[in-house]
């Protein structure tokens, strides 16, 4: 299955925390020189994806995994609070957006490959339960990586009561359906199965897409549209009330301009009075508490 397309943009989401392999989230634990690329994809990438894909391995791979659903990222998100009870402020979620020329272009040089191509070709078992994962040889390059949130974030700001305080299964599936009852009207199908009820749908995706935060990308809609509703942004109801939601009641609202006005003082007076690499790391860390306190 081709990934998730916005527009002009490939856009993949992946779930990391401290205890993840590889640096940062974006670096494999066995980054390659740019010099043994190709005898890595010409030799040894079947058998590092074989490695890969078992939950076992602990050898380090060049491999780091995407996946081209929210839901999926959502989900091990989870499954590191509840199962490995990892620390919700240490595990992360990270929006990377590729415009489709750029993305083309990897894929051909054999840096993003495809997960279920890669299981077929080792021979493993069904390779269809890869169809949603990508991989990026050694790195996700830096500057495709257009957001992060932190699980904890997303939990103050109530996500789970909001979204899915009614459910125990926190796999993928149990998400997905969880959302799709957030979604139902009282007779048991979902709003947007009405023109009717396609606003009243809009208006609670852009609740959900807020949760993100603004610095969020506008892709978050279009992986939940595909993966939920099955439908085309250029549906107009949904949009009105995605559009309605996110720009004028949320983006546009005096408050939240006001705290970001106020915020961009703040960091541009503390930016310049930062004189060691100390000082700029604290202020980092200020500046994303205060960031994500005002709903960035």
């Amino acid at each position: 299955m081709a990934p998730t397309q916005c527009g002009k943009f490939i856009v993949f989401t992946r779930t990391y925390s401290l205890l993840s392999a590889g640096r940062n989230g974006i670096i494999s634990s066995r980054p390659l020189p740019s010099h043994e690329m190709n005898h890595y994809l010409r030799n040894n990438i079947l058998l590092d994806f074989e490695l890969h894909a078992n939950i076992y391995n602990r050898r380090p791979t060049s491999l780091v995994s995407v996946s081209g659903r929210l839901i999926d990222s959502i989900a091990r998100a989870f499954y590191k609070r509840l199962e490995n009870g990892e620390p919700a402020n240490q595990i992360k979620i990270i929006f990377i957006t590729i415009p489709i020329d750029h993305y083309n272009r990897m894929k051909s040089e054999g840096k993003v490959q495809a997960a279920r191509e890669l299981a077929a070709q080792r021979g493993m078992e069904r390779p269809e339960k890869f169809q949603h994962e990508s991989l990026f040889v050694s790195e996700i390059p830096p500057e495709y990586v257009t957001h992060t949130v932190a699980l904890q974030t997303l939990l103050d700001r109530d996500l789970s009561n909001r979204f899915w305080g009614h459910i125990t299964d926190y796999s993928t599936a149990g998400l997905k359906e969880g959302l799709k009852n957030c979604f139902r009207t009282p007779g048991g199908e979902l709003d947007v199965n009405d023109i009717l009820n396609d606003y009243g749908a809009g208006r609670k995706l852009g609740e959900f897409v807020k949760l993100f935060g603004a610095r969020a990308p506008d892709s978050i809609s279009c992986h939940f549209i595909d993966e939920i509703f099955r439908r085309r942004l250029e549906d107009g109801g949904l949009i009105d009330g995605l559009e309605d939601s996110i720009v004028w009641d949320w983006l546009m609202n005096p408050k939240l301009l006001v705290d970001y006005e106020n915020y961009q003082e703040w960091y541009l007076a503390t930016d310049q009075d930062c004189q060691t690499a100390a000082d700029i790391r604290a202020f980092k860390e200020e500046a994303e508490v205060r960031a994500v306190r005002i709903g960035l």
